[in-house]
């Protein structure tokens, strides 16, 4: 009996298969994983500085005060009484006066992360912040007025959006001649233009998500919070493509805006889920996500581990090192002089930080000659690959846990019955419901939040709070200028807005 001997190519099936799915599996995890990045030595030496000469009450004091600005102006916002948008236009005065209000914040702050971050900026004064944003919630009304008497409609459909093109350019009219005729500048204004344009998003993707996420079924809505781990994922990944050559920044970038679209869908998931079942999906996810961070901490720490151990060249117990010097013994390597010359010249420089926030004068003055015979500032900003190393310290995901709090206390003022995604809420018991279910993602972030602290602080030796602490003090103007986006989120299903028409649209099919 002839025996059939398998080809060649039949041999390399199973070892083709297998490459690609490690492959598929490789880009899965590194789609999920830690992303890439890494501190320069200047940031870490204002860590560091912070550390030794900040109490622990002003470390308090700055976790505490850095949600309260945008967490009071938008109750500020919704103690605005408003009158039937059936009056029209005539008596919207109310209404348009919290437009006029919400229009002169959100001017100001885009402008304000300009000036943080783009020396040169034109607008150098609070006087010339304040008549910016008047002049911007003039064309705000303005346009709305001239739209809403030349069409006789109130409310102007989708009002909140009708606004933008005119705004942006009345905007660019002003600073136009203003603007410095420098390269360097408009490439370093164009890139703070990417960060703001991923930063405003939310305006956009929340609303969609919100209205198609209310139009679905309970078994479709089920389907849909599978998804939402992908979604994150993906908005994630986006934001740390825009500002991946900004080492120092991109945390922050990364961090509160991600963790703002994590907070926001989840809570709408929280307050329109139809089913017990979609609540558990979401709590489950975020369980798991909890969990693989806590994985990346550990791998961070036995990485951090291995190097000091390759550093001192001995083969010994790992009790030997104490890991609450990891970040004193990673300064005192940097300032060797062959280290730093190698950090200094790489493109952007590890030495020095791009942000001007973290180039203090002592470290300057200690760095001269290095920083005098280099073309920093010219190299800074050239787009190369970025690093692949890690962060020394994690950033653990930073819990804006105030988000919830503003949803929260929306539905306890007197403009309730005004929003189309509350109008289903028309009994003490189903109020209090949804408050309970939004209290839960608040409760969920603080204990996860309490675990990456302590974790950080066992395995890297190094207090997550003060970690904390100290990117919000250090890059408080970034990380304020990004929470403009609530006052206009909010306000999205505000019937006055004219948005109800497609967050009421399952009532229509």
């Amino acid at each position: 009996m002839p025996a059939i001997a398998p080809s060649s190519l039949d041999g390399r099936a199973p070892d083709h298969v297998i490459g690609c799915t490690t492959r598929v599996l490789r880009r899965i995890s590194q789609f999920a994983g830690r992303l890439p990045g890494q501190d320069s030595v200047s940031k870490m030496n204002e860590f560091q500085r912070f550390r030794l000469e900040t109490p622990s009450w002003k470390v308090a004091l700055i976790l505490l005060v850095t949600p309260l600005p945008w967490l009071l102006l938008n109750v500020l916002l919704e103690l605005i009484p408003l009158n039937d948008p059936a009056t029209g236009f005539w008596g919207s005065g109310y209404y348009q006066l919290r437009m006029f209000f919400i229009s002169i914040f959100s001017s100001i702050a885009p402008a304000a992360q300009k000036l943080d971050c783009v020396p040169g900026f034109p607008v150098r004064s609070v006087r010339a912040l304040t008549i910016y944003g008047l002049f911007q919630g003039c064309i705000c009304i303005g346009t709305n007025m001239i739209i809403s008497l030349a069409s006789g409609v109130f409310p102007v459909p989708f009002s909140q959006f009708t606004v933008i093109i005119p705004m942006v350019i009345s905007g660019r009219l002003v600073f136009f001649r203003k603007l410095p005729d420098d390269p360097q500048f408009h490439a370093l204004s164009d890139k703070v233009n990417q960060w703001l344009g991923m930063e405003s998003l939310p305006i956009l993707v929340y609303p969609v998500f919100t209205a198609v996420f209310m139009m679905l079924s309970p078994s479709q809505q089920f389907w849909m919070s599978l998804l939402l781990p992908l979604l994150k994922l993906t908005i994630r990944s986006a934001l740390w493509y825009v500002a991946r050559y900004d080492d120092d920044l991109v945390g922050v970038i990364t961090c509160c805006v991600g963790h703002l679209y994590h907070v926001l869908f989840t809570a709408t998931i929280l307050q329109n889920a139809k089913s017990v079942e979609t609540l558990a999906v979401v709590v489950l996810f975020n369980t798991v996500q909890m969990l693989f961070n806590c994985r990346c901490i550990f791998a961070d720490s036995n990485n951090i581990y291995q190097a000091r151990v390759k550093a001192h060249a001995l083969e010994v117990e790992k009790s030997t090192f104490s890991v609450r010097d990891n970040l004193q013994t990673a300064l005192e390597y940097a300032q060797e002089i062959r280290i730093a010359q190698n950090l200094h010249w790489r493109t952007p420089s590890l030495l020095l930080s791009t942000y001007t926030g973290y180039c203090n004068a002592e470290f300057m003055e200690k760095n001269h000659e290095m920083l005098r015979s280099a073309t920093l500032f010219n190299a800074a900003f050239v787009h190369n690959d970025p690093k692949n190393a890690k962060n020394a310290a994690v950033r653990g995901p930073h819990s804006n846990i105030g988000e919830p709090k503003i949803v929260t206390v929306v539905f306890r003022l007197r403009n309730r019955h005004y929003f189309a995604t509350l109008v289903y809420l028309t009994t003490l018991e189903a109020v209090n419901q949804t408050v309970q279910r939004l209290l839960l993602i608040c409760a969920v972030e603080v204990v996860f939040l309490g675990i990456y602290l302590l974790l950080i602080q066992r395995r890297l030796g190094i207090s997550g709070l003060y970690q904390l602490a100290f990117v919000l003090w250090s890059q408080r103007v970034l990380v304020q200028s990004k929470l403009y986006v609530t006052t206009i989120i909010l306000g999205f299903p505000l019937t006055h807005n004219g948005n109800d028409s497609i967050l009421r649209f399952n009532s229509v099919h």
